[in-house]
């Protein structure tokens, strides 16, 4: 059984969306789109998109010797 709590004037309905990532960039340029969320490369660093960093992740590689 699915819960559902009241909602307060702060709610917005959420939509979560998968793509290529110039798509993706794309969309911010229209209002149906707010966030991109993912792993960012040089091609978001554009003068008119804000970055915030989520978290900091360390990559490792492991293989059998």
């Amino acid at each position: 059984m699915a819960r559902q709590r009241a909602c307060s004037a702060l709610c917005a309905p959420v939509a979560i969306a998968g793509g290529l990532f110039d798509d993706l960039l794309k969309g911010l340029d229209t209002p149906a789109m707010d966030a991109v969320i993912g792993v960012l490369d040089a091609r978001a660093h554009q003068p008119q998109l804000a970055h915030h960093v989520l978290f900091d992740d360390r990559v490792l590689i492991s293989m059998e010797s």
